[in-house]
């Protein structure tokens, strides 16, 4: 099961009776960036999480914080995978794509009527 990390911290304000508005304040950023991570546009910077987990922190949701913040590494972790992924495919088929040269000589024929022609021939 994939928790979103915008899902949790929509679900510990409610579970909490904290609005948006109060949380952003405390966190010292605007409400909208709040708004943007729970409807997942956008994730909370990695310097905000401690933050956010020291807001919420009581005994009953030590576990969920921690798996809260353990979601959030593993987000970026598989961000990170799939953009080494993507520069390795770029690499393979764009950078290192065969390239075969080709030597091509032209020819100008000279018909009987004295009409000319350019041929080309490939090596």
């Amino acid at each position: 099961m994939m928790i979103k990390v915008g899902g949790k911290i929509k679900s510990l304000r409610n579970k909490n009776d904290v609005t948006q508005e109060r949380l952003a304040e405390n966190l010292g950023i605007t409400a909208q960036a709040i708004s943007r991570w729970e409807s997942g546009s956008c994730y909370p910077d990695i310097e905000n999480l401690p933050a956010i987990a020291d807001f919420f922190i009581t005994d009953r949701d030590i576990r969920d914080i921690i798996i809260f913040i353990n979601i959030a590494v593993i987000d970026i972790a598989l961000v990170a995978m799939y953009y080494k992924m993507l520069i390795k495919m770029f690499r393979k088929h764009v950078l290192r794509r065969p390239y075969k040269k080709v030597k091509t000589d032209y020819y100008v024929e000279v018909e009987d009527d004295g009409s000319r022609n350019l041929t080309e021939q490939t090596r």
